[in-house]
């Protein structure tokens, strides 16, 4: 037991004392669901302990039925990280507390809806752009290389009379021509 919850434990049962509650013998479940209804309001109205509840309450009915004496572990499943920058709505003032239950909660959920929601929408979003692909016939506009036929006309056309004719046999350098600089 984590000496967060046993010292909630220790406080909500000398409150609920207070008010003349006596435990009663009644079964274990019942008996937890009603120290965890209790635990649960108490800690809200004091505004602490909320993430020690379902701890505290098996402990408060561990201690109803058997007298059992648990001693506290030396260190608090509760950690403080402080020093932080950015904004984050879990970190408030600079300031970030993580407790080790709530924590693995959040893994879990985290392992077993966020991980597989995510893998949904990828292969959604992958269906998808596929359909769209095909139907505006995205493969038509590959690249491919031009037929020997269109290269020539388009240099025929549209390179040659840039150029000129002779300027292009001068600048491919055709074996047929000789220059007075080279000789």
């Amino acid at each position: 037991m984590s000496r967060d919850a046993i010292e909630l434990c220790d406080v909500y049962l000398a409150f609920r004392r207070s008010l003349g509650w006596l435990p009663e013998s009644m079964c274990d479940i019942t008996e937890f669901a009603d120290h965890y209804q209790w635990l649960t309001a108490y800690s809200e109205h004091q505004q602490q302990g909320q993430a020690f509840v379902t701890e505290a309450a098996a402990l408060a009915t561990i201690r109803d039925n058997s007298r059992v004496m648990l001693s506290p572990v030396d260190f608090s499943l509760q950690l403080k990280v402080t020093a932080l920058l950015g904004e984050h709505r879990r970190v408030q003032e600079g300031a970030l507390t993580i407790t080790l239950d709530e924590f693995l909660q959040r893994c879990q959920h985290h392992d077993s809806h966020t991980i597989p929601q995510y893998d949904v929408y990828l292969k959604q979003r992958a269906t998808l752009l596929d359909q769209a692909k095909q139907t505006i016939r995205l493969s038509e506009f590959n690249p491919r290389p031009l037929t020997s036929f269109v290269r020539n006309k388009l240099i025929s056309d549209s390179y040659l009379p840039l150029i000129g004719g002779d300027n292009l046999a001068k600048q491919m350098g055709g074996r047929w021509e000789t220059t007075s600089e080279l000789t």
